[in-house]
């Protein structure tokens, strides 16, 4: 499993990100994730990859065989499914190489349209905005090509390298108007 770094804790990433970095490497082994919080905790899940595909899912509820036998791949992808709405739980991964013939998920199955962490903002609070659209000087209407515009032209006239000859603690009273104004317009954009 070279160069791949995975979490210790599904809280940190998703299982859709952890996927698709085992796939990108096409490593071979077991992804375990054992649930932490809850009920359910200590209970244990396995997802089985081959060459970076998902060859088959143990689910610690279900009985029976983890792979399809010559299927589609629809049981497979059902138990990976409900792995999916896990929040938490602590990850470990087993290198390991199982030669059976198994149908496997391709990426498309097991990574299309799953949430990413990168994909997790937050909306501001009705105050933050509000708050910030008037450091912009902008009204509860704006839109995201007015803020963008104010926010260019601020930056045009707050900038410090804009005023070469104003004393030092002028300068830093600009640079910290323009980092304000910089969290504002990232409020804005979140």
């Amino acid at each position: 499993m070279t160069g791949v770094s995975l979490p210790r804790r599904l809280s940190a990433t998703t299982l859709g990100d952890l996927l698709g970095s085992l796939h990108r490497a096409r490593v071979t082994g077991t992804l375990e994730l054992t649930e932490v919080r809850g009920v359910t905790a200590g209970r244990a899940h396995k997802i089985h990859l081959r060459e970076g595909l998902v060859v088959g899912v143990d689910a610690a509820n279900e009985a029976g065989a983890s792979h399809d036998e010559g299927g589609v791949g629809g049981a497979t992808l059902r138990r990976l499914e409900a792995l999916f709405a896990l929040d938490d739980a602590e990850l470990s991964f087993r290198v390991a190489h199982r030669r059976s013939e198994v149908t496997e998920l391709g990426p498309g199955a097991f990574l299309s349209g799953r949430a990413r962490a990168r994909d997790r903002r937050r909306e501001p609070a009705p105050a933050d905005r509000t708050r910030a659209l008037s450091m912009l000087g902008l009204d509860l209407g704006a839109t995201a090509a007015e803020v963008h515009e104010a926010f260019k032209q601020l930056v045009l006239r707050f900038h410090p390298d804009r005023h070469a000859g104003a004393p030092a603690a002028e300068k830093r009273a600009l640079s910290l108007r323009l980092v304000e104004l910089t969290q504002a317009y990232q409020t804005l954009r979140a």
